[in-house]
């Protein structure tokens, strides 16, 4: 493993790509790089515009999308674009912010990682064009529906999988009268939830086929054993497991959540792993674990056993 390459934290929304991205980060000289594919952000740290949630980047579409990924991954910050669309002079002082950060790794030739669940549906041609080791991350279909559910996420536009016709040739065809009506009516957040995780789920499960070589960690397995899981981890990014960065993934997760004001984007993270395995137990009702596990059964059966809906 050529301990250079860029690295990618994906997986889907609500499978920990955060907590585990910014475990990683810990590691000297690695720069955290927040959601490039996120259409909602600005393009401070990539000039790309995404039009579309989950765009599919692939050779035939990629013109517009090579050169500002480049950037990114080189750290060239896009500055004058993003103090154009600044409007407040909090997002002007954090665009500088990244400014002097992206100068800092260019000049000390830090390794950049991608933390981007949005960019999920483009692994493959990321892996291709620049080189990116691909961090996977797999969450239990329950426990996906109760974080939306929890966070009211119940608004997803499914018309931009349809404005997608690549991604709907190369990956989504199973899925596209399910998604045409979602399209045409607004659905549960449950069901919402169950269609996403069957949509995300069905690409993850094509790319453990065709990729043994990328590494695929379930959001669960992390939770009970953060440690040696982390360690895997780290040893397949070929970035030392030293006993500092043990200590900060132990603080991380053995402790439950402070409910002090939110200094920086650590804060946030801290919790008991283990007990949040379970968590769905309490946000979901049994009729809804029940119907998402009648909809998610066939893909869900690739990494779940039944014992685990228990």
């Amino acid at each position: 493993m050529d301990s250079n390459k860029p690295i990618l934290v994906t997986g889907s929304h609500a499978s920990g790509t955060t907590w585990i991205g910014s475990m990683i980060s810990f590691a000297p000289k690695v720069a955290y790089l927040h959601e490039p594919f996120n259409i909602e952000l600005d393009r401070t740290i990539c000039k790309a515009k995404f039009k579309d949630w989950f765009t599919y980047v692939c050779e035939e579409n990629e013109t517009e999308f090579v050169k500002p990924i480049q950037d990114m991954l080189d750290f060239h910050a896009n500055i004058f674009d993003g103090i154009k669309e600044s409007n407040t002079l909090k997002i002007l002082a954090k665009q500088i912010l990244t400014l002097a950060r992206f100068s800092e790794y260019r000049l000390f030739n830090f390794r950049p990682l991608i933390k981007d669940p949005i960019a999920v549906l483009s692994v493959e041609w990321l892996a291709r064009k620049f080189d990116v080791v691909p961090v996977i991350l797999i969450r239990h279909p329950a426990a996906f529906t109760g974080s939306l559910k929890n966070n009211n996420w119940a608004n997803h536009p499914f018309d931009d999988f349809i404005s997608q016709p690549l991604l709907m040739r190369d990956y989504l065809a199973p899925f596209s009268d399910e998604i045409q009506l979602f399209s045409q009516k607004k659905q549960s957040v449950v069901d919402q939830a169950a269609l996403l995780w069957n949509i995300i789920h069905h690409v993850i499960s094509i790319y453990r086929d065709k990729h043994p070589e990328w590494l695929f960690m379930r959001h669960e397995d992390i939770s009970r054993d953060p440690i040696n899981q982390f360690r895997i981890i780290f040893e397949k990014l070929d970035i030392p497991f030293t006993s500092s960065i043990e200590e900060n993934i132990k603080y991380y997760s053995e402790n439950e959540k402070k409910k002090a004001v939110l200094k920086n984007r650590f804060s946030r993270l801290q919790r008991n792993s283990a007990k949040n395995i379970k968590s769905w137990k309490t946000r979901l009702t049994q009729d809804e674990v029940d119907r998402v596990r009648e909809k998610v059964g066939e893909i869900s059966s690739l990494f779940y056993s039944d014992e685990e809906w228990e």
